[in-house]
């Protein structure tokens, strides 16, 4: 019997993938669509340049983005890699990765799925590994000597049940291959992640043109507006519904911020106040400061969570909310540094 449920989801898997793609975000323009994407890390190079994204990284590095829109329903997401080279690698992994991360739940006990390509003292390998709950839940690898294809997760429904499959594509081969299936764990909602790390000893150059995608429903996400001073960014996590006990705001200022203490703004009203003139070039206030909350240090890596429960109030529906995020620095004269702001509706 299980062998014959396996025939019919490979079955599956090659013959729907006749349904129609479309391109996500083609990296067009001189610098990423932050309308689209919130990008995050620290590298030694990134470009977003028209119809491409290249990444370098040297050693102990990592840069990524995730959507700013969330996906509702099955998805199928696919993501191209070419020019990958992970030069000084020695038993310790340097690899590209796309993964699906829920968009609800609490912060820090994600469902997280993945499909990477890594480059590591044992050759060149595709991985693919997950988490429920902040809990494994298991991974694959395949060793190959590819440098350029394709990464791929998607969510389906087959038989009345609901599947999530990590599958890969070297270049040059027409069909895919399957690393893993899993029964479905994740909520209705998902965000997409792209990302690139490297250890110690290892070094990684990468290239990718194209995000392509199948989905059900773009469910549209708080947005961000202006711009961070000193690299402190954030983003909204979560969609704000009422009810919604573990939406919030993330946080990434780097390792330079590691260990100081995170401020959070919230106001009704959304501002653009240059802060040059106080001592605090580059920076600005973004939302009317109606209440200031103190919250936990970023920790040592440079990322915060600032979590903004919102009660389950039918009034408090259509209710704008300006969102900034503050850090304790020694950087300027004001000694704070300022994120972009977050605009929030509540839903």
């Amino acid at each position: 019997m299980k062998s014959l449920l396996g025939f019919f989801l490979f079955c599956f898997f090659f013959a729907s993938f006749g349904a129609a793609q479309t391109v996500f975000d083609h990296f067009t323009g001189t610098s990423l669509n932050k309308k689209l994407w919130w990008p995050y890390g620290e590298v030694s190079a990134r470009s977003f340049g028209k119809s491409q994204m290249k990444m370098s990284l040297s050693s102990n590095q990592k840069s990524g983005m995730i959507s700013m829109e969330a996906m509702k329903g099955d998805f199928d997401f696919v993501l191209d890699f070419s020019q990958f080279s992970a030069p000084g690698s020695n038993n310790l992994d340097a690899e590209f990765e796309l993964s699906v991360m829920n968009a609800e739940g609490p912060i820090g006990v994600e469902n997280h799925l993945g499909v990477s390509i890594e480059g590591a003292g044992r050759g060149i390998q595709f991985s693919t590994y997950s988490e429920q709950a902040g809990k494994f839940q298991g991974f694959a690898k395949r060793a190959t000597t590819a440098t350029a294809g394709e990464l791929r997760i998607r969510r389906y429904t087959l038989q009345s049940k609901v599947w999530i499959a990590a599958l890969v594509r070297p270049r040059g081969q027409k069909s895919w291959t399957v690393l893993r299936t899993w029964p479905n764990w994740f909520p209705n909602l998902v965000y997409i992640k792209i990302q690139a790390s490297t250890a110690k000893t290892n070094s990684l150059s990468v290239q990718s043109d194209k995000l392509s995608y199948f989905v059900a429903t773009r469910v549209a996400s708080p947005m961000n507006y202006g711009r961070s001073c000193h690299s402190l960014s954030s983003r909204a996590y979560g969609i704000p519904s009422l009810g919604n006990s573990n939406y919030g705001i993330l946080v990434w200022g780097g390792k330079k911020l590691g260990l100081t203490p995170l401020l959070t703004l919230l106001g009704l009203k959304k501002l653009g106040v240059d802060l040059s003139a106080l001592g605090a070039p580059g920076c600005f206030l973004y939302a009317s400061p109606d209440l200031i909350l103190l919250l936990p240090s970023l920790d040592k890596m440079g990322w915060g969570f600032a979590k903004l429960p919102i009660p389950n109030t039918p009034s408090l529906r259509g209710l704008r909310i300006y969102h900034q995020q503050l850090v304790i620095s020694l950087q300027n004269r004001l000694q704070l540094l300022f994120s972009n702001g977050v605009e929030t509706i509540l839903r």
